[in-house]
């Protein structure tokens, strides 16, 4: 699922880039109505997956607002906040950290 402060569709950029198949669920700020680290966030996008918080794992760049995933039980994985250029393996690295391998 994507957690997002965004104030537009990411769905279509996914859609866009052929990986929209990837994504089973979005809360994205402004439907939301919330920003993170507010927990309704994370629990919209943990709602609609049907998933438990401690079967999740939050990556993001802010340790301020996606570590908020931590106050609901979820793990958290901070990637550096840099041009996806200069970090091309954050996610595999961030997720190879916790065990999941793409």
């Amino acid at each position: 699922g994507i957690v997002s402060n965004i104030c537009f569709d990411l769905r279509q950029v996914f859609a866009r880039e052929g990986a929209a198949d990837l994504v089973g669920a979005y809360a994205l700020s402004f439907e939301v109505g919330v920003i993170k680290p507010d927990p309704r966030m994370f629990h919209a996008a943990l709602d609609s997956l049907g998933a438990q918080p401690s079967d999740a794992l939050m990556v993001g760049d802010s340790e301020e607002a996606d570590g908020g995933a931590r106050a609901l039980g979820c793990e958290f994985a901070l990637v550096h906040d840099a041009p996806p250029a200069d970090r091309p393996h954050a996610l595999i690295d961030a997720l190879a950290g916790f065990g999941v391998g793409l």
